[in-house]
Parts: structure tokens; C-alpha cells; sequence
């Protein structure tokens, strides 16, 4: 008891109040911040009288909470701090206690449960099927080609919330959103429409396409800004490089690119081939902006060390990227992983003294789509991984010529290699994400810093898993 009295007293002076009327509404006025849920827990039972009974084993380790609440019931205080801890509560008299959840059975057979998706692609206009459409989810490695008839189907598909893709080489790409629901079978037909060959901001420059003899040059700028600079990247090679057509506005100094047909990339350091269509890419002076589709296809190792190297290299690209974040942040266990949140105004706070460690919890919410969260914040986000420090490429890129400068701020120049930060903007009000940590919405976030340094060469498949390296598709 003489723990308890101590841990409350302690809590109480690092302002957490609690003022409690135990015989008529059960309620409480609390305000923490960036503390443990043990030693809330401890404080709260010594200033109400109300006894918690745990196992310290199944407590978040290593997560902090912050709340701050004026006469809110114990009930509502506490479905609050649970909440993405796997933990529930249940109250006997004075007593209460903090047990993990039990996994529901219908839940577990959901998890279990592959569903599938078939149907027929047609033309628009002619009616007639479609032979060798590709049909995939987006991110993936699940996909399938229509047969003669114009028919596919797709199974095996784990439950989850996707984007169900059909591209065919003349034809304008489609989309539909598939959603694997208690129908373990479902039908998706699609009218494909023939493509009409336009660039984006095509008006503003005085001929369509570059001539051939600039195309090499703008190939080359395109392929460091769509691939990237790093180390995967640079094993990259775009396998039909003439499908791309560039534009260029000299006045506004933006490039534009698109592609007659889906661009087919290799990528020989994750051993991945990718089927990418891109729907649209402008580089300016202040920022890279590209949007796609892409379908992922395992490449085959030529010996052992390769299949290791390979392991080696997806998992590194995997640990700490943008998708990684956000599953984790969805488990919540980001603090486990080597995530550290922060509230910042302006990219030129990154590196201050004073800026706002936050709760991760309090980013996301789940909608009633039971494989999607909202992702929402206010102000601008600093993400730093700590397991992993910067790339050498990153830190010479950054430091030479300020050309970093465009993407974040320069106070971000250092000579030495540091844990990896990376700061993302909301471009809308809020943003979807699914249980792969996708967000649905392309251009819905503006990243900078070293996620924004990452591109196509470092994109991993949706569904990655690191402990045991298998891939959808496999």
C-alpha cells in the first residue's frame, strides 16, 4: 500500500489532479501528460479509493499517455487510456480489472478466411471482351490477367480494404474500391475506355513533347526523381524507358512525364518487378509530385546469397518507412518500434529543444470499415526513427549545394549521419488508412525530410511480412 500512496503522491505533483465524489456520479477531473499508464492507474487509486488489479506483463511498455479531462466518468476515463492496447476492464465493487482482450471467435475466422473477386472486362464503346487486361490490387503482389473471354478472377485475397486496378496498353486506367465484407466471393465488372494522349499542363509550354534529342537528358532527371538516389535505387532499371514522353515548361522550369503503357521496373536489390502506371509526375524547383498504380512480381534469385541479400535488403527498406509507421501506429506499438512523435509548426523547429513529444493514439481513429483508420493532426508532424540512422547518400545529398534545401529545411544540414526524421503535412483535412498502412488518398500528405529522400527504388509491397519474408502472390 505504502507503493501505491508514494506513486500517487508523485503524479499529483507532476500535475495530475484528480478531485473524486465516490457516492454519487463516479467521476473525475484529470490532466497528465507523457506518463505511464501504470503509474496513472496508481495515482488514480490513491486519490478515489478505487483498487485496479493487473499483470504488470500485459501493460504498453514503453508508451506515454496525455489527457487532460474535466468530470468525466472512471468509464469514459478508462475505454480512453485503453484505447489500442489490446487491454479491456471490468469492474467488481471498489475493484477493477485490467485483463487483455479475449480474441473474438467470428473475428479470428475473418482473419483466417481468404475471399476472392472475379469477373469480365469489356470495351466501352464496342462491347467486345478485353484478352490480357491486368487485373491487381494496388500496392500488391495479387493479380491476375483476363483470359480469352475477357474473364478473370482473383483468389485467395486477404481480408483487408484495396484497390481493385484494371490497366491495358491504349486504354485509360480504372479503379475500384473492393472491400472483402462477409460475401467471400464477389463480382467486379469494368468498361474500359480508349486513352487520349494528354499532358498534364500541357498549355503552358509551346511544343507537345520534348524533341529526341532532349529526351535522354529528361530521362535522366526523371529516373533520380522518380526512383531516387538511394542505395536500392540505384540498382533499379526501368526495362521500357521509350513508353515515357516528357514536357517541359522552361518559364516555370516543371518537367511533366507520362507513359503509353504501364512502366516495368526491376528492381535487383529487393528482387521485386514492378508493373507501375503512372497517372501523373511533375518536378519543379520546390517539389517532386508522382501518382501510380503498382502491382509487384517477385523476381526469381539466381543462387542463395541472392534470395539472402534480397531478405536483407527488404526488411531494411521495410523498418522505418512511411508504411511501417503507420502499421505501427495502428497496432499501437510505434514507441516499441522506434518512433518518436512530435507537434511542430514549421519544419525550422526540428531540431529545437522545445518542441511537443505527442501521443501517437490520439492521431488515428477506426471507421466503420473495420480494415480503415482516419489519420488527422493539426500543425505539421515530426517523425523520428530512432533504430536506424541516416543513409551516407543522405547525408552527402543534404549537405551538397543546399539541394535538400527545397525538400526541408536547412537546419537539417549535418555533416554527421543522425536517427532518421522525417516531417509530413496534411494536404487535406484528413487522410484514410488501410491495414497495410497505405493511405488512400494520393495527395493527401506531403512529406519531407528523409521519407520525402525515399522514392519508387525503396516501395515495398503492401502485405510485407519481415519476420518470415513471404509476400502475397508467393
Amino acid at each position: 500500500m505504502m507503493r501505491r500512496i508514494l506513486l500517487g503522491v508523485v503524479v499529483f505533483l507532476c500535475t495530475l489532479s484528480v478531485s473524486w465524489s465516490q457516492k454519487t456520479t463516479d467521476r473525475l477531473s484529470v490532466s497528465f501528460e507523457d506518463m505511464p499508464l501504470e503509474l496513472i492507474l496508481d495515482s488514480i487509486s490513491y486519490k478515489t479509493g478505487y483498487q485496479f488489479s493487473y499483470n504488470s506483463d500485459i501493460m504498453p511498455g514503453g508508451s506515454l499517455f496525455s489527457l487532460s479531462r474535466k468530470n468525466i466518468h472512471i468509464d469514459s476515463l478508462l475505454s480512453i487510456l485503453l484505447v489500442g492496447t489490446g487491454l479491456v476492464y471490468e469492474g467488481k465493487s471498489d475493484l477493477i480489472i485490467i485483463k487483455k482482450k479475449s480474441p473474438e471467435p467470428a473475428e479470428k475466422n475473418i482473419k483466417t478466411t481468404r475471399f476472392s473477386v472475379s469477373g469480365w472486362v469489356r470495351d466501352i464503346k464496342t462491347q467486345e471482351p478485353l484478352v490480357g487486361v491486368n487485373v491487381h490490387l494496388n500496392g500488391t503482389l495479387i493479380g491476375t490477367s483476363t483470359d480469352k473471354y475477357g474473364n478473370y478472377e482473383i483468389k485467395k485475397i486477404p481480408p483487408g480494404s484495396y484497390e481493385l486496378v484494371f490497366s491495358y496498353v491504349g486504354y485509360d486506367v480504372i479503379s475500384h474500391p473492393f472491400l472483402t465484407q462477409e460475401v467471400v466471393e464477389q463480382k467486379v465488372n469494368a468498361l474500359m475506355q480508349v486513352k487520349v494522349q494528354e499532358l498534364e499542363d500541357v498549355e503552358l509550354i509551346s511544343t507537345r513533347f520534348v524533341n529526341k534529342n532532349k529526351w535522354e537528358k529528361y530521362f535522366k532527371e526523371f529516373t533520380v526523381e522518380f526512383l531516387g538516389k538511394t542505395q536500392n535505387a540505384n540498382r533499379c532499371e526501368i526495362m521500357n524507358p521509350r513508353v515515357l514522353n516528357f514536357a517541359y515548361d522552361e518559364e516555370e522550369d516543371v518537367l511533366s512525364a507520362e507513359a503509353t503503357e504501364a512502366l516495368v521496373i526491376q528492381n535487383h536489390a529487393l528482387g521485386y518487378k514492378i508493373n507501375y502506371e503512372l497517372l501523373s509526375f511533375n518536378k519543379s524547383p520546390e517539389s517532386t509530385y508522382e501518382n501510380g498504380k503498382a502491382f509487384f512480381v517477385n523476381l526469381v534469385p539466381d543462387n542463395r546469397k541472392e534470395l539472402r541479400k534480397w531478405k536483407h535488403n527488404r526488411r531494411k527498406s521495410y523498418e522505418g518507412s512511411i508504411n511501417h509507421f503507420f502499421i505501427s501506429l495502428i497496432e499501437g506499438n510505434y514507441n516499441r518500434k522506434g518512433y518518436r512523435i512530435y507537434e511542430i509548426n514549421t519544419p525550422s523547429e526540428i531540431t529545437s529543444q522545445n518542441k511537443s513529444l505527442i501521443n501517437g493514439r490520439q492521431l488515428i481513429k477506426k471507421t466503420s470499415n473495420p480494415y480503415e483508420w482516419v489519420f488527422k493532426f493539426d500543425k505539421m508532424l515530426l517523425i523520428e526513427y530512432t533504430k536506424e540512422i541516416e543513409s551516407p547518400q543522405y547525408v552527402l545529398e543534404k549537405n551538397s549545394n543546399n539541394e535538400m534545401s527545397n525538400v526541408i529545411s536547412s537546419t537539417l544540414l549535418d555533416v554527421t549521419p543522425n536517427i532518421q526524421r522525417s516531417v509530413i503535412e496534411l494536404r487535406a483535412d484528413s487522410v484514410l488508412l488501410d491495414r497495410f498502412g497505405q493511405v488512400k488518398e494520393s495527395v493527401g500528405l506531403k512529406m519531407m525530410g528523409y521519407w520525402a529522400w525515399e522514392r519508387v527504388g525503396d516501395m515495398m509491397p503492401a502485405g510485407y511480412d519481415p519476420k518470415a519474408d513471404k509476400l502475397f502472390g508467393r
